[in-house]
């Protein structure tokens, strides 16, 4: 599903797949996308599914017998470190091993079309894979951050300052999460996870 809104275009929303004629549709869709000189694409999970990326958000679509949201969040930090390092550990081989599909190539290339015609297109994604900027998108807005950015925290807690923070694409981040985080296996002995 496809949808756009236009800005100062009073009733011009759309959304692909409810409408009744997909052609005339897609035809208002590029008319509206060649005359604007600012576009901002949003994306989700759905772009990178394509990529073999699992969104852990439809039904069924589990770690272990856990939800994203019940692993990604500071309060499973607390509880469980070990068991979030293994969960993102997993993401960060998957995600090493995906590359960018026709969908992140054609929002790259729409960016340099426009910049060369003096328009702007910025892309705002809430993955944290970075297959955008692998399919050569620039100035992507992570809205969840990176898989690959990570920050050195040498107290309780954690504050996004912007310091320390550097790309580590290390496999594995840790010599203790070799071999962790596969999904099939069960949540056993918790790995050492050093403050």
């Amino acid at each position: 599903r496809i949808s756009f809104h236009c800005s100062g275009m009073a009733d011009k929303a759309f959304v692909f797949g409810q409408e009744h004629d997909f052609a005339a549709a897609m035809q208002a869709f590029k008319k509206v996308l060649r005359a604007a000189k600012k576009v901002v694409i949003m994306t989700g999970a759905g772009i990178s599914a394509e990529s073999g990326i699992p969104t852990f958000r439809g039904t069924g679509e589990l770690w272990r017998r856990h939800t994203a949201e019940d692993i990604a969040n500071t309060g499973a930090w607390q509880r469980n470190p070990s068991l979030v390092w293994e969960f993102y550990h997993y993401q960060r081989e998957v995600v090493r091993k995906a590359q960018p599909n026709d969908a992140h190539r054609a929002v790259a290339a729409l960016q340099k079309t426009k910049a060369k015609a003096g328009q702007r297109v910025v892309v705002m994604t809430q993955n944290i894979d970075r297959l955008h900027e692998a399919s050569g998108a620039t100035g992507v807005i992570e809205l969840h951050g990176s898989l690959w950015l990570v920050k050195h925290v040498d107290h309780d807690g954690f504050v996004e300052d912007g310091k320390n923070v550097c790309e580590n694409r290390d496999e594995p981040i840790c010599p203790a999460l070799k071999g962790r985080g596969t999904p099939d296996m069960e949540d056993g002995e918790r790995i050492h996870v050093d403050k």
